[in-house]
């Protein structure tokens, strides 16, 4: 703030002369300088400068002179006061609308999280909504199916109640999404319950037919049984039959793939080595079939360990899943028209279902052994026979399981069975085929099975043979590189035509590959006597296109005739050579021919 001075601007202002002058021109006049202003702080202190009246007496006119400026002081102090306190209240509320803000931001991110926690719950609730919904007639079906097992097991029903609750599920299937999908969590006497009160009973239609086997695509598979097991399975429920799987619950299983999985909770015992031994049951659905697994307790090594064929004990671990899958089936109350059986791994639930189970009520069931090769079997000790309860002496005869070649040992393949018989790899011809092919700029991959040790030996010998950058060898079977080989091939080489096993030439027709015989023509293609006149449409199919075709032709119709080639493809492609189609029938017949027995 600026001090006021003197009007006479000819005598300058000094420091040491407060407020008044003497002035030697009595013309002059002076005007007293007012007090100083005065600054004051927040806490009322007068900051710096003071308001010292001036020395001089000017008597009233002085008195009124202070008067006025003491009155402008109160009036300064007075809006100076007023102004701290606005500028505290200014604060306070500052204060306060901060911690408003603060507790309105809590607020809000509470509600957030109250909100993502709703949304959690709907999400929750949709994915459950959809799982119940989503679920078709056939895994509700088996769900149900599988619940009745254990109840049979827990002793809640009779297997004569159970049996007439599985041919109602069976005969009732469409309708049964609407009753029992938002039923299914509840305890099984509560779903015992309403099932008893949906039961009408009706008459059964189609086979039952269960499975006992050791590998099942997508939860394990090493070969062709895997797919063999899981395609054929949907085909026959498709067509009305019921359908399912016993396999043992190895440590290796892909049981994302299992829907419903649970423990039965029932005491299950299996008898091995002289004594009854526990399993853990556990049942889910896959890919719409129902399927059980068996896992010992005392045995838990038996499939607790990496790969599932070539062990030493293989012999007493599917002795055992076998023994097993009878005594769980038995128990259960379950009466199924075929018991189907694979391999030599579970053939031996043949002479155990004849010897001991046939008389368990299980009299009008039959079997039906397939075997998707005999490159392995299962040669050993005759007393071997009684750790699952057979009779060793009453077996080990040349009419029953006594090899033929090594007379000391059993033979759990030695069974009747008709097949249609194929050479091994003519590797001279093999090798003049490749080369030839080579010179004309083809490319070669060969998919070998490591769990079949003549395959192995056979290519192990053809690379050595062959020393070619366009020839490369893979020596163990993998089961997605095979469908990139038959997807990223013009021609696959087969074998043979009539190919029960791997179904080379059928999955090449469905990648738009042309099968094309190792020798030119197929000379395999062979039949038993008694299926001369049923020859199936695929024969005939392959007969008349790619059977008369040497890889050399093919080579050739494909750079000469690239239209023809594409058409006959196409053509190949379009065909229905499907599960659903032949192979089916050939199953059901099968069925019909062994019930009949």
């Amino acid at each position: 703030m600026s001090m006021a001075t003197l009007i006479n601007p000819a005598i300058p202002s000094s420091p040491s002369r407060r407020f008044s002058i003497p002035l030697t021109n009595p013309n002059s006049h002076f005007v007293k300088a007012p007090s100083l202003l005065r600054c004051v702080r927040k806490n009322g202190e007068i900051n710096g400068l003071s308001r010292t009246p001036p020395p001089m007496d000017n008597g009233g006119e002085d008195d009124a002179e202070t008067s006025l400026e003491e009155s402008s002081n109160v009036e300064l102090e007075s809006k100076n006061n007023e102004i701290w306190r606005l500028f505290k209240e200014a604060q306070q509320n500052i204060l306060y609308l901060n911690k408003q803000r603060v507790k309105a931001v809590d607020e809000l991110n509470k509600a957030k999280r109250e909100k993502q926690l709703l949304l959690n719950k709907i999400e929750q609730l949709e994915k459950e909504n959809k799982r119940v919904s989503g679920k078709d007639n056939l895994v509700v079906c088996w769900e149900l199916l599988l619940r009745i097992d254990s109840m049979v097991l827990g002793g809640m029903v009779s297997t004569e109640e159970a049996s007439k609750l599985r041919r109602m599920v069976i005969d009732s299937k469409v309708s049964l999404v609407d009753v029992f999908s938002g039923l299914l969590q509840q305890r099984d006497a509560e779903l015992l319950t309403e099932l008893r009160h949906f039961s009408e009973g009706s008459k059964r239609k189609g086979y039952h037919v269960i499975h006992i086997c050791t590998e099942m695509e997508p939860l394990i598979s090493v070969g062709p049984l895997a797919p063999y097991i899981t395609g054929l399975s949907r085909a026959l429920q498709r067509k009305g039959h019921l359908v399912e799987v016993i396999l043992p619950k190895y440590a290796s299983l892909d049981l994302d793939e299992v829907q419903g999985l649970r423990e039965i909770e029932a005491d299950s015992y299996s008898f091995f080595n002289g004594q009854l031994h526990g399993n853990r049951i556990w049942t889910g659905v896959v890919r719409g079939i129902g399927v059980t697994f068996i896992q010992p307790l005392y045995f838990s090594s038996f499939f607790n360990r990496d790969g599932i064929y070539e062990h030493p004990d293989d012999f007493e671990r599917f002795t055992y899943f076998s023994r097993a899958s009878l005594d769980y089936i038995a128990k259960s109350g379950k009466q199924p028209d075929v018991l189907h059986l694979h391999n030599w791994e579970t053939a031996i639930v043949g002479p155990l279902f004849w010897d001991i189970f046939a008389k368990q009520g299980l009299g009008n069931t039959r079997i039906l052994l397939t075997c998707q090769g005999f490159d392995s079997q299962c040669l050993d000790e005759p007393d071997k026979l009684a750790l699952c309860g057979l009779d060793p002496g009453r077996l080990h005869r040349p009419d029953r399981f006594q090899d033929t070649t090594k007379t000391h040992l059993v033979n759990i393949l030695k069974v009747g069975c008709i097949i249609s018989e194929v050479s091994g790899f003519d590797l001279e011809k093999l090798k003049a085929v490749v080369r030839n092919a080579t010179r004309e700029g083809a490319q070669f991959v060969f998919l070998g099975n490591g769990s079949v040790s003549t395959t192995y030996r056979a290519l192990r010998s053809f690379q050595e043979a062959v020393e070619d950058s366009n020839v490369k060898f893979f020596y163990n079977y993998d089961e997605a590189l095979s469908h990139l080989v038959f997807a990223g091939s013009d021609i696959i080489l087969c074998h043979s035509f009539h190919d029960p096993l791997l179904q080379v030439p059928l999955k090449a027709l469905r990648y738009g590959a042309a099968p094309v015989s190792e020798a030119s023509g197929d000379n395999h293609l062979r039949y038993s006597s008694d299926h001369d006149h049923e020859i199936t449409r695929f024969s005939q199919f392959m007969r008349s296109t790619f059977g008369v075709m040497s890889l050399s032709q093919a080579l050739d119709e494909m750079k000469n005739n690239p239209s023809t080639w594409k058409t006959k493809i196409l053509n190949a492609m379009k065909k229905d050579f499907s599960w659903d189609s032949e192979c089916y029938e050939t199953h059901v017949s099968a069925y019909t021919a062994v019930k009949s027995l």
